[in-house]
């Protein structure tokens, strides 16, 4: 009887563990993604922040995970949110990227 009991109380104890190895990868990966994400963030700033001092027409490439949303002049990735300035600007999502369209030109920020 003792033995059963040993036993169950091993088997929640490895459980229990096993579960918080498992809380842990999860919370690890959040931040990893978080920190993705605001790289994500500063390419696009300075993809942007060179077509408005090159010209209309100019095309950027950044990596922009595929759920990233676009409202106004804001991009938010998974949880971070990347903001451009102009109030010519104007974003929606297309199928491949972000098209970001700006007054006399198109700037294409490409999935990678």
């Amino acid at each position: 009887m003792e033995a059963v009991v040993s036993l169950a109380m091993l088997c929640i104890f490895l459980a229990a563990v096993y579960l918080q190895i498992g809380i842990r990868d999860e919370q690890a990966r959040f931040v990893s993604q978080r920190a993705a994400d605001g790289a994500d963030c500063e390419r696009l700033s300075w993809g942007l922040s060179k077509v408005n001092s090159s010209g209309p027409n100019v095309q950027v490439e950044a990596m922009i995970s595929s759920n990233a949303l676009v409202r106004g002049n804001s991009i938010t990735v998974g949880g971070a949110s990347c903001y451009f300035s102009g109030s010519d600007a104007s974003a929606s999502l297309q199928p491949g990227g972000v098209i970001v369209k700006k007054e006399g030109g198109i700037v294409s920020v490409a999935n990678k």
